[in-house]
């Protein structure tokens, strides 16, 4: 039960997150947005967004566990800002990267 109490915080920790960095993007405050992603990565999982750049999405699946559907949530965000960015390439790599976290 206590583990399903946390996990049912953080997945609504991480709605809060992204439903943020998408207001930021839609003023096209991209830098805040990415910021906001960032924070809510290193308080879910204890360690820096950038930092698991090195692991390979399988790797990282493996280190998160249940986790890995809430990192998904936030590079889908992490996407959507390198979109308006201009940055489509960068954006369907975190999409895929999100998609094999997801299990799919």
């Amino acid at each position: 039960m206590q583990s399903r109490d946390y996990l049912e915080r953080m997945i609504r920790q991480i709605a809060e997150a992204v439903a943020k960095a998408a207001g930021l993007r839609s003023e096209g405050r991209l830098e805040e947005a990415e910021r906001a992603v960032d924070e809510a990565w290193s308080h879910a999982f204890s360690l820096r967004r950038k930092d698991t750049d090195r692991f390979t999405a399988e790797a990282l699946v493996d280190l998160l566990g249940p986790k890995a559907t809430n990192a998904a949530a936030l590079l889908d965000e992490l996407g959507r800002i390198e979109e308006a960015r201009g940055d489509t390439g960068r954006a369907a790599k975190l999409y895929e990267r999100a998609r094999t976290l997801r299990g799919g």
